[in-house]
């Protein structure tokens, strides 16, 4: 009985064994594959692999912006559900971003924010200075947890950096127009070029124009209330 019980062990040894070499074969071969697909982000103020930053970031680019029809950071939030981002009274000093569901809750615009909004690098102070058309994008961050290390004040909660498309060497232009069909007649349009000069020189213009009619009616004077009119032009040498 002794014997039969030692070679049962041994086989048992053996059959376990085997079965952890069958299971690490697979892993060992998806470490040594080369990940050609990275997300560059800038979070850590140099440009790395999204794997590669040891920080709560969701970056989303581009291109998925663009398909979810985002017009400024209030959409944003269609394709990164940690953040909200409402407005109150006014869209200057009400409105308010929240990460994680924390921020500051209040339309008083003495108040701080607890989350920093950052847009080519330079600080937003209140979250509605930032809520102008965004032109073409190449990816927004968006950094969950205190990021004060990093960021400076008013990032207790997180912070949002926004990066635009800047001038490069390829030529290429678009341009969008919008018209609503109902009582608040909204007009947009969108338009932007990138010029090589030469091999070592391009420029790149991007500009925006919306005009949206108001949504309250002033029954004493009949002029309707809260309109939008806004234009925003930017160039930018490479």
């Amino acid at each position: 009985m002794s014997k039969k019980s030692n070679w049962g062990r041994i086989l048992l040894s053996g059959a376990s064994l085997a079965a952890m070499g069958a299971l690490g074969s697979p892993a060992l071969a998806q470490d040594a594959d080369e990940v050609t697909d990275e997300i560059v982000v800038t979070a850590t103020g140099r440009a790395a692999a999204i794997q590669d930053v040891p920080l709560a970031v969701t970056a989303v680019s581009g291109e998925q912006l663009e398909n979810s029809g985002v017009q400024d950071l209030r959409d944003v939030t269609q394709v990164a559900p940690s953040l909200q981002m409402g407005t109150g009274q006014s869209n200057s000093s009400g409105t308010i971003a929240r990460i994680r569901g924390i921020g500051t809750g209040s339309d008083n615009p003495g108040f701080e924010g607890a989350v920093g909004i950052f847009i080519d690098g330079v600080y937003r102070s209140r979250a509605g200075a930032a809520l102008a058309d965004l032109p073409e994008l190449e990816r927004v961050e968006v950094l969950r947890g205190p990021q004060g290390t990093l960021f400076g004040r008013n990032t207790s909660a997180g912070a949002i950096s926004v990066v635009s498309s800047g001038p490069s060497f390829e030529p290429g232009m678009y341009i969008q127009g919008d018209y609503g069909l109902d009582d608040l007649e909204e007009v947009g349009l969108e338009a932007g070029i990138n010029a090589p000069i030469s091999d070592n020189f391009a420029l790149r213009f991007d500009g925006v124009i919306r005009d949206r009619g108001g949504y309250i009616n002033d029954v004493t004077s009949g002029n309707d209330i809260n309109s939008s009119s806004r234009w925003s032009a930017r160039g930018q040498a490479l």
